[in-house]
């Protein structure tokens, strides 16, 4: 089996994953390891282009599709996630388009993650015709700020029309680390 064949397969969390897990399960409300990020773009922006360019970067990248659930064996994540557009807002109508996003982030950072479902948040708010802001936020137990760094790379990329070839395979990565 190859790895584009074996994407959906579930596949065991690595060590340090499993770590992660039981601190989540410990407090299943809280946000302990979301990692959020703003990003301001400081020009015009596509908002169509935009959400493309995210949807193909998580296409791209099996990290962003990963799932993660406890089975019988062990806790296990597979990449089943949907590729879930990220939210279109416009702030600029706001009194205070800055402190709006602000407030928003910081609100949105702090919902836990349904990990059976998804772990990655992300929106484009406006907050005027060339300040926009990208907000990212990924659960800790599918990426760190290496991985995250990559991700940042290729969604620029991706909007300038300049994908790369497909990604190395995060859960291949993960199955060689526990073989």
């Amino acid at each position: 089996m190859n790895d584009v064949e074996d994407q959906g397969a579930p596949t065991p969390l690595t060590r340090a994953q499993e770590v992660l897990w039981a601190g989540q399960k410990l407090a299943p409300d809280a946000a302990l390891y979301n990692m959020g990020w703003r990003f301001d773009l400081l020009q015009a922006i596509d908002p169509e282009r935009f959400v493309a360019a995210f949807q193909a970067t998580v296409a791209r990248h099996d990290a962003l599709r990963l799932v993660f659930a406890a089975g019988p064996d062990g806790a296990h994540q597979q990449a089943g996630g949907a590729v879930i557009p990220p939210e279109v807002s416009d702030l600029s109508g706001a009194v205070d388009p800055d402190a709006a996003a602000a407030a928003w982030v910081a609100a949105r950072v702090g919902q836990p993650f349904d990990l059976a479902r998804c772990a990655y948040d992300a929106a484009l708010l406006k907050l005027g015709s060339a300040h926009w802001v990208w907000y990212f936020n990924q659960h800790h137990l599918a990426t760190d700020a290496a991985a995250a760094a990559l991700v940042f790379a290729d969604e620029s990329k991706a909007y300038a029309g300049a994908m790369a070839k497909p990604a190395p395979s995060f859960l291949a990565h993960a199955r060689a680390a526990e073989a």
